[in-house]
């Protein structure tokens, strides 16, 4: 499983890694920093810096495309909450077999099932509905 996650949910989105991994899954999680953020995170996940990984035109470096693209997953779960477009551009090369996106206005059409986020529940309780529903298609 890859997860895609704005930084600033990086607590919720440890928390679904945990119960991912729990399930026996294997989870890689990435994550993008803006100019103006600080955070520090694990090295267990990856940092897109817009500062050091993006070109003068605002695209991705070749050398971020290509680990992104060597990923080995079958799921991927995108909880970058707003739209932003660096996170569109990794979407856009995705190669899965099954595209989750959680998005407050779903008018995205990367993903094979969009979860709704209404605007006051957590990535957690959206998590967990989600689990609901891949549980019932097996």
């Amino acid at each position: 499983v890859l997860i895609l996650f704005d930084i600033k949910h990086y607590a919720q989105v440890v928390e679904v890694i945990e119960a991912l991994k729990a399930d026996g899954k294997s989870v890689t999680a990435w994550t993008v920093r803006h100019r103006n953020q600080v955070h520090m995170l694990p090295v267990n996940i990856k940092v897109v810096d817009e500062r050091k990984d993006l070109s003068i035109t605002q695209a991705i470096s070749p050398q971020i495309l290509n680990e992104f693209e060597s990923l080995k997953y079958d799921t991927l779960i995108d909880f970058s909450l707003p739209d932003d477009y660096i996170f569109e551009y990794l979407l856009a090369s995705n190669k899965s077999r099954f595209c989750i996106g959680v998005r407050e206005t779903p008018n995205i059409k990367l993903y094979d099932f969009i979860m709704r986020k209404p605007v006051n529940d957590s990535l957690l309780d959206i998590f967990e509905e989600m689990n609901y529903y891949l549980e019932s298609m097996k």
